[in-house]
């Protein structure tokens, strides 16, 4: 028996995976709420972040909503002031298959322009909108611009389609449905825990020796409600949250330049197909058909 426990701890040791470390980031802040309210929203997010320890996360927010109200304005301030980033997401979230290059980073540039002016703020994160980087003329010379404008690029690599679920709870709420919140926290935490999953597995494929996650969310009020409750879980399966600056220095391995422009499941998947690594290219629960139907099955909405 004395034996037995140190060789216990031995397998604990060895079994932890390193490379489950992640960064949490928000896009769309502060959107509006038809359920909780934008303050309300807002501080529930806040208070599930350093409840479990996600401190310096990044917000990308839209530099349209600066000024729009005092109160959006001292949300942005809030953040700064809790140890978060705010990270660039364009000034009117355009679409860069849709504009033309000289557009588009004039849309960058006067959003970070305002978040200057406005917060004294000199950090720069950039997140590409719908995660489009346009076709490979355009992401060329994003690349480059943003390299010589000392952008950091915020990609992600764990996608979802919680921005899905979201809408539909919104408009379950617009039509004044009856909302099942229990079945719904416990469908969303399923089908985040299984991107994350589907996201580090495949990551692994690239047999990196340090790399680390970025997740995507979005301001809502499902992550109002339930972001506290994903935490936890993934505090529970060994995760750990880490800064900005760790996520996107040198050290991870994720973070090289690559020449695919398609990115729109994230990094991973287009690191993956770069290398000519075939393999699914979405979670289990990503497709939108898939939860609609669950949805519609576990009656959630009524």
């Amino acid at each position: 028996m004395k034996l037995l426990l140190p060789l216990i701890i031995l397998s604990s040791v060895v079994l932890a995976d390193p490379n489950k470390k992640m960064i949490v980031t928000i896009d769309d802040f502060s959107r509006g709420s038809n359920y909780l309210g934008r303050a309300k929203k807002n501080k529930l997010i806040l208070k599930h972040l350093k409840d479990h320890g996600a401190n310096g996360s990044i917000f990308f927010i839209n530099c349209s909503s600066i000024d729009k109200s005092e109160k959006i304005n001292k949300s942005y301030q809030n953040l700064i002031s809790n140890g978060h980033i705010l990270g660039n997401h364009t000034y009117f979230h355009k679409d860069l298959k849709k504009v033309s290059i000289q557009e588009y980073q004039e849309d960058i540039s006067n959003c970070q322009k305002k978040i200057k002016e406005k917060f004294s703020y000199t950090m720069k994160y950039f997140r590409y909108p719908y995660l489009r980087r346009g076709d490979q003329k355009k992401y060329q010379a994003m690349t480059k611009y943003l390299k010589d404008n000392k952008y950091v690029d915020g990609f992600v690599t764990v996608d979802s389609s919680e921005w899905y679920l979201s809408g539909l709870l919104e408009d379950a709420i617009r039509k004044k449905k009856k909302v099942d919140f229990d079945k719904l926290g416990d469908f969303y935490v399923m089908t985040m825990m299984d991107s994350v999953n589907f996201y580090h597995k495949r990551a692994k494929e690239l047999k990196l020796k340090k790399f680390a996650h970025s997740l995507l969310i979005h301001d809502n009020d499902l992550s109002a409600l339930y972001l506290g409750k994903l935490l936890k879980r993934l505090k529970q399966e060994g995760w750990t949250f880490i800064s900005a600056k760790e996520m996107y220095s040198a050290k991870n391995e994720l973070n090289r330049e690559i020449k695919n422009h398609n990115h729109g499941q994230g990094r991973v998947i287009a690191t993956l197909e770069e290398r000519g690594i075939k393999g699914p290219r979405n979670a289990s629960w990503q497709p939108i058909k898939k939860i609609k139907a669950e949805v519609e099955r576990l009656k959630i909405f009524q």
